[in-house]
């Protein structure tokens, strides 16, 4: 039955997956496609550990760039992460819940996506989950190795040393010494990449500082981040423009999962509150780490989706009228996949087909920044005139000219750019709208 799961989610980890890249995945596809080592002394001013680079880079050695073969190694750490999800909900349940739980897991429409995304995100997932097996099975040479390839994929991969060491305190458990061990080499192995992860905190620091809208791109209010999570986790990426009718679906959630968990309190196992643990102190950490860092966004906490999986899933169990509540997560998930694949807002930035359409003659463009968006970089196939705000008058000796106002409301709220075009006689004569990346203005000279 495991295989037959597998199969299905792989399967629809395959579906839409030629999207095009949106700005942060081209930002990966151009980072892993620089000559090595790029990927380790040149990303300082991202915030992100090179191992995903590199294993993206490796990728690109077999000469595909397109969107889905790239974005194959993510689907594969996905489906492992579900095969995962059985073998830990199978030790520590029994194959009912191991079964179910990888059965949600593989219809997760919030899993998906993210099986499905140039991101470190897939690989998080999988290697947190890989560091509680192999920590739960006292295997530590494994659990340093997982431990090593996770801190160097991404830094939100700390707070799972959480829950295992509030575990060993509150258990008292005689590992204390291993566990510590096991933490000394991994720290110790980390030492060589702390002077980039310092510069790349200061960049950070900076850019938080020049542009104060970047944080609501890089994270979201923190009182938010409980109820976004649990959206996220049970309906996916799908929202609705009528608020009131997310309002009712939020609520009709709320009180199905309720209905749910409440089993939880039944005679509650130590394997139970362990996954438990697993769930939440590293929820209540990093909230914690919010008001200081901005890291509360719901697509970094993917690596508790597989405790609140196996949670979900032995409280279904528990309930009076398991398979009506089983066909209905189902159901939920595969609805959320059907909205997903079907309507291109619940998709990313079309880029691919605003480039094409940018290129279609020789006018020049303009961007809010001045070298253009790493989804143009990444899409471009002749070198055209790009103009920002300091540049602008090179591209003003035109008659025709096009301006693309992605993001404009973070890096020029006050609209300087067009003031500029408008003021030199220009005129809009068509504005063109592509999904996620928005209005491309076609300017005119009167």
């Amino acid at each position: 039955m495991i295989y037959i799961i597998l199969v299905i989610g792989f399967i629809l980890r395959l579906v839409n997956l030629n999207q095009s890249f949106w700005l942060d995945e081209a930002i990966s596809a151009l980072t892993a496609s620089k000559p090595f080592p790029f990927q380790l002394i040149g990303i300082s001013g991202d915030f992100q550990p090179p191992l995903y680079y590199i294993v993206l880079h490796l990728w690109m050695k077999l000469g595909n760039l397109n969107e889905w073969f790239l974005r194959i190694p993510s689907v594969i750490f996905g489906v492992v992460t579900i095969f995962l999800v059985y073998k830990v909900a199978n030790e520590f349940f029994n194959k009912k819940v191991a079964l179910l739980s990888s059965s949600l897991l593989a219809t997760s429409q919030f899993h998906i996506y993210y099986s499905q995304e140039l991101r470190m995100y897939s690989l998080l997932c999988l290697l947190t989950t890989l560091s509680m097996w192999f920590y739960y099975r006292k295997n530590w040479i494994f659990f340093i190795l997982t431990g090593l390839l996770g801190l160097y994929t991404s830094y939100m991969f700390v707070l799972i040393f959480i829950p295992q060491f509030i575990w060993l305190i509150s258990r008292r458990l005689k590992i204390l010494r291993q566990y510590f061990i096991s933490l000394i080499f991994i720290a110790t192995l980390f030492i060589p990449w702390l002077p980039t992860f310092l510069k790349q905190l200061e960049s950070s620091k900076n850019l938080l500082l020049n542009l104060s809208g970047w944080q609501k791109l890089l994270s979201q209010p923190v009182w938010m981040l409980i109820p976004q999570l649990f959206l996220k986790f049970s309906l996916g990426r799908i929202n609705f423009d009528n608020k009131f009718l997310y309002g009712v679906i939020f609520g009709m959630l709320v009180l199905l999962y309720g209905y749910i968990l409440r089993n939880l309190r039944k005679n509650p196992s130590d394997k139970m509150i362990f996954v438990l643990n697993w769930l939440i102190s590293p929820l209540i950490v990093g909230i914690l780490i919010s008001f200081f860092i901005p890291i509360s966004g719901v697509w970094r906490l993917i690596f508790l989706l597989p405790p609140f999986l196996i949670l979900v899933s032995v409280a279904t169990l528990k309930t009076r009228h398991s398979s009506i509540v089983i066909l209905c997560l189902l159901c939920i998930n595969l609805l959320a996949n059907f909205l997903y694949f079907i309507n291109p807002k619940y998709q990313r930035e079309n880029w691919k087909d605003a480039v094409d359409f940018l290129e279609n003659d020789e006018r020049p463009i303009v961007f809010v920044v001045e070298d253009g968006f790493a989804p143009y970089q990444w899409y471009k196939g002749q070198d055209k005139l790009i103009c920002g705000y300091n540049s602008l008058e090179s591209c003003l000796k035109y008659n025709k000219l096009y301006f693309v106002s992605y993001l404009e409301d973070l890096f020029d709220k006050n609209r300087l750019v067009t003031s500029r075009i408008e003021n030199r006689k220009f005129t809009v004569k068509k504005i063109n709208d592509f999904p996620g990346v928005g209005f491309i203005y076609d300017y005119q000279k009167l």
